[in-house]
């Protein structure tokens, strides 16, 4: 998927220094899922979600519901090339690019639910992840705004922030105004008139089968950016059955693609 163009551009400055402008890559595309730890036949499932992964070829991953026999999961060949985070609760994240930092923050939650905060190095320049869980009672919208308060303390001074996962709100709840102002997001930016439910009682028979009574199709799974990129798409994943009422997991999972303005200035000879 990454596509490399190497240029160098030679300037002499009045010191007859020369500088080398280098493009590195120019694309990045970004998937997170929720890969439902709690449905019948994990082995069907997770074998899905992989062969999906394959086709996809993201450079980044952000999992959620990663339990521990989704983890021998990640222990397979097709996961190999990806750096991979230490575990956060069920939370997972991989990358094409290192890892230069990670923390799990757990903050205020009624279900153990903290937060992945990892740092890659992308063309020399570190972009901040924050894969994330929120609490999931109807009941606990204010234990999510104070998550999200104290979420945005953690991106502060971060000017390249990716921040995606399962929020458990829709787009009329009041957690919609926390969200920081400077972050898109990414669907409602695309394609500001299409749903883009990821939970769909309607069409995944997983997502009824394992809703709340207050539970509505809406769309929980979520990626939030600002930065050096431009916005080219993004679109739902595991949306076909595997058979009668299975289905990859009980949400759809997201896939961006981006591209990079990132250019990297490196002063040499």
């Amino acid at each position: 998927m990454m596509f490399f163009v190497l240029c160098f551009i030679i300037c002499f400055n009045n010191n007859l220094k020369a500088s080398f402008l280098i493009f590195s890559h120019t694309s990045l595309k970004i998937m997170t899922w929720n890969v439902d730890s709690l449905s019948r036949q994990f082995s069907k499932r997770y074998n899905k979600i992989t062969e999906i992964v394959t086709e996809e070829n993201p450079d980044i991953i952000a999992f959620q519901e990663a339990n521990i026999i989704f983890s021998k999961e990640l222990k397979k060949p097709e996961y190999r090339e990806y750096y991979k985070s230490d575990y956060c609760g069920a939370l997972k994240t991989l990358s094409k690019y290192p890892i230069i930092h990670q923390e799990c923050y757990v903050g205020i939650t009624l279900q153990f639910r903290p937060v992945l905060i990892v740092d890659v190095l992308v063309n020399h320049s570190n972009i901040r992840i924050v894969n994330v869980h929120l609490d999931s009672f109807r009941y606990s919208q204010k234990i999510r705004m104070k998550q999200l308060k104290k979420l945005n303390e953690k991106i502060l001074g971060y000017k390249n922030i990716i921040y995606m996962g399962d929020f458990n709100f829709t787009d009329q709840d009041k957690e919609v105004t926390i969200i920081d102002s400077s972050l898109k997001d990414v669907w409602r930016y695309l394609y500001p008139n299409t749903d883009g439910y990821t939970w769909n009682m309607y069409s995944n028979y997983m997502a009824l089968e394992n809703s709340y009574s207050s539970d509505t199709t809406s769309r929980l799974d979520r990626v939030f950016m600002r930065g050096d990129f431009s916005y080219n798409k993004i679109y739902t994943v595991g949306k076909e059955h595997i058979e009668a009422g299975l289905w990859p997991s009980d949400h759809f999972g997201l896939v961006v693609e981006v591209g990079l303005y990132d250019l990297l200035v490196k002063d040499t000879i």
